[in-house]
């Protein structure tokens, strides 16, 4: 899977149900162990299940909006950086009755290690940080 792919699944999820949207997008988090980033991003790998990331986010009003989403796009195709071994996608969300938000998706192009001694290492893009901007 393409970051492209990556996003569209898990905004999707999101999208028909907050709690399995919330497990899908933890499955492609990578483990964390601060809440946000130094520049103030939230980083979803810190959540050890989707019902505590799911709480979080109805909690503040700047994510909200992902606890009741009804529509998303992406906006044009994700920004390549670091060799394309790192992604940024912006998309516009919003949920019912309410304005477009701008919405932040940052991807990591990863080593996953595979348990057979002579396979070779696949790659996997992860989530490291989301981050949405104000509320509508």
């Amino acid at each position: 899977m393409g970051p492209s792919d990556v996003i569209d699944y898990c905004m999707r999820s999101l999208r028909a149900d907050a709690q399995a949207g919330s497990k899908a997008l933890l499955a492609f988090a990578a483990k964390q162990d601060q809440m946000e980033d130094h520049v103030g991003q939230l980083l979803p790998g810190f959540f050890s299940d989707a019902s505590e990331f799911v709480t979080h986010l109805a909690s503040q009003p700047r994510y909200e909006t992902l606890t009741c989403l009804s529509e998303f796009k992406c906006m044009g195709t994700p920004d390549f950086s670091d060799m394309s071994k790192s992604a940024a996608q912006k998309l516009l969300v919003r949920r019912d009755g309410a304005n477009w938000e701008e919405f932040f998706v940052n991807l990591q192009l990863t080593k996953v290690e595979s348990e057979a001694e002579s396979a070779l290492p696949r790659m996997r893009w992860i989530i490291s940080s989301i981050y949405k901007q104000g509320t509508a």
